[in-house]
């Protein structure tokens, strides 16, 4: 049985190769037997002859055709900037294991934002406190690696993976300048609010255009 069941079926060896082997006399004779029947029984089994034809594939074309279609999504998804900014490990950061707490990160994280939003994307949060929006993180996602020390420097690369009029997500990455390594990484789903009633508002187009550089 075929792959999708035997109402389905796959092609034939002549479907596959363009070849059609010679009938032998006895379907010969069968076949002018059919020719004298009705008219529609002739155009029913043409029909059903040429929707087999063009709507079955080889099941062995099947990878390549999925290989095909995930090259083209791939081709299609747009790719948006991203941007660095440092920090430094300060005394009130560091934990009873002598590391960063791991609350810190996310701060780090929103630090480096509420920096690029104005230095990178020229729509300051102050624009939009001014225009009575927020932005406030619905989902956060952290991964935590390498710890980081007091003193230590690194580098904070955020840019946004995905943007529409229900919000965006910001992907992150902390980078010790200390080692070279990645610290923490990460992402977030932020939702723009409406600062007098808290409830969630729609991207207009200037904003979505302004963030998708």
């Amino acid at each position: 049985m075929g792959i999708g069941g035997a109402d389905q079926g796959i092609c034939s060896f002549a479907a596959l190769s363009g070849f059609e082997p010679r009938r032998p006399a006895c379907a010969e004779a069968s076949a002018g037997e059919a020719q004298r029947g009705t008219k529609g029984m002739r155009e029913r089994k043409g029909a059903v002859k040429q929707n087999t034809s063009s709507i079955f594939c080889p099941v062995g074309l099947l990878p390549h055709l999925c290989r095909c279609l995930k090259g083209s999504a791939m081709s299609t998804a747009k790719t948006y900037s991203r941007f660095t900014s440092e920090g430094k490990v300060r005394p009130d950061d560091i934990d009873m294991f002598q590391h960063v707490h791991n609350s810190k990160y996310l701060d780090y994280v929103l630090a480096a934002r509420y920096e690029q939003m104005e230095t990178a994307y020229g729509m300051s949060m102050e624009q939009f406190m001014a225009e009575g929006y927020g932005w406030v993180v619905k989902t956060a996602h952290v991964n935590f690696i390498r710890p980081l020390n007091l003193g230590e420097t690194f580098t904070v690369t955020t840019g946004i993976e995905s943007i529409n009029e229900k919000g965006a997500r910001v992907s992150y990455e902390i980078v010790s300048l200390k080692t070279g390594k990645v610290s923490s990484d990460g992402w977030c789903d932020y939702v723009l609010i409406d600062l007098k009633t808290g409830r969630s508002r729609t991207l207009t187009e200037e904003m979505i255009k302004k963030y998708s550089i």
